[in-house]
């Protein structure tokens, strides 16, 4: 309030055309802030976009959000389906593992038996050997794969590397090493 009365005197001691002035150059002053502050606002809004466009862009971002919340319900289900099946391939795997062991021990025993019991001559018939071998029969894919799996055992391989040779199972691969020891 005081600028305005000390700026009031200064104005009175004015000359005439000067005071005309004055007033002229305060409305430019206040049109060109007006203006800048104009200027200011397009270029936010154009920056930010119109809200059609923020509209939009909030659909779009909440259809992503969506998007990503279905996956990983989907991703869940996925990982539970598969824990399930490794669970029951487990359960699988732990009988046929002690079916193998009854057997082993099946076999240890029957050696046992067998070695305690009296050793009696029993003459066994004698089947005549086919000389041609195309008379013979042809040994079974299970003897083959025994075989193969006996020799690169006897060259030093480990179950793993025979697996990855023969294009079969590490498990069955040691089931036939365990198999061929008792």
């Amino acid at each position: 309030m005081i600028g305005i009365i000390t700026l009031a005197f200064d104005i009175s001691e004015l000359p005439p055309a000067a005071r005309i002035g004055i007033p002229v150059v305060g409305v430019l002053l206040i049109t060109m802030s007006m203006m800048m502050g104009i200027r200011k606002k397009r270029r936010r809004s154009q920056a930010r976009g119109t809200t059609r466009d923020r509209v939009e862009e909030l659909k779009q971002r909440h259809e992503v959000r969506g998007d990503l919340e279905q996956l990983m319900v989907e991703i869940e289900q996925l990982a539970k389906r598969f824990g399930a099946q490794l669970d029951a391939k487990t359960v699988q795997m732990e009988r046929l593992i002690d079916e193998a062991d009854g057997k082993i021990r099946e076999l240890k025993q029957l050696g046992q038996a067998r070695q305690d019991a009296p050793q009696i001559y029993t003459p066994q018939p004698s089947s005549p050997k086919p000389q041609d071998p195309a008379l013979s029969d042809p040994p079974s894919p299970d003897d083959v794969l025994k075989r193969s799996v006996y020799d690169l055992a006897e060259q030093g391989h480990d179950p793993a590397e025979i697996a990855r040779r023969l294009d079969e199972h590490v498990g069955k691969i040691e089931l036939i090493l365990a198999l061929r020891k008792s």
